[in-house]
């Protein structure tokens, strides 16, 4: 871990073009193993640099090879496979992994809902916070995956949708008031 702090300072200050390649590429291999060490802190300031470098560093070459090192942390089934073992472990905390995956991207939304549903996970309050870090995004994903789904899985979605406490979405609610299942017309 020390190895890879050196490195991403390294690569933050101004090195020649070859040394930041060589830097990014070792920091590139180092990443599955930080990602299952659980340091969502050092990855997410990784983002935020990597992101810097790519409107700021003049050679196009370190710009691309900064944008590939943020696409493979933004890799849908790459963070699901290392987080979602924290999340249903309890182990991550609300407070580190949120913002590591909003900086992945919105693409982590889906996944925390699929693992949200899972009838076979157990019900995480880690990941309702987690998700809820996503603001209005997460309540609109909850609306999205409401059709045509079993009474037990609207039950939830509209638990998560009372927690996030976004009155906009009322309107997409009013079917349901209309449900043939007693249980989803009183959880509305």
């Amino acid at each position: 871990f020390q190895i890879c702090q050196l490195i991403h300072s390294l690569m933050d200050e101004k090195i020649e073009t070859e040394d930041y390649l060589v830097c990014s590429g070792k920091l590139a291999r180092s990443l599955p193993a930080l990602l299952k060490a659980g340091q969502f802190p050092f990855l997410t300031t990784v983002m935020e640099t990597l992101r810097r470098h790519t409107r700021e560093k003049s050679i196009e070459t370190v710009r691309q090879k900064a944008l590939s090192l943020l696409r493979s942390l933004s890799e849908k089934e790459t963070i699901a496979r290392h987080v979602a073992p924290f999340i249903l472990k309890g182990a991550g905390d609300p407070a580190v992994l949120t913002p590591f995956l909003i900086s992945s991207g919105m693409q982590n939304l889906f996944w925390l809902f699929d693992l949200f549903l899972d009838p076979k996970a157990p019900l995480s309050t880690t990941l309702i916070e987690i998700m809820k870090g996503f603001g209005k995004n997460a309540t609109e994903e909850a609306v999205k995956r409401l059709p045509d789904r079993d009474s037990q899985t609207i039950i939830r979605l509209l638990t998560f949708i009372r927690e996030m406490d976004d009155r906009s979405v009322a309107s997409s609610l009013e079917n349901l008031f209309h449900h043939e299942e007693w249980t989803v017309r009183r959880e509305v």
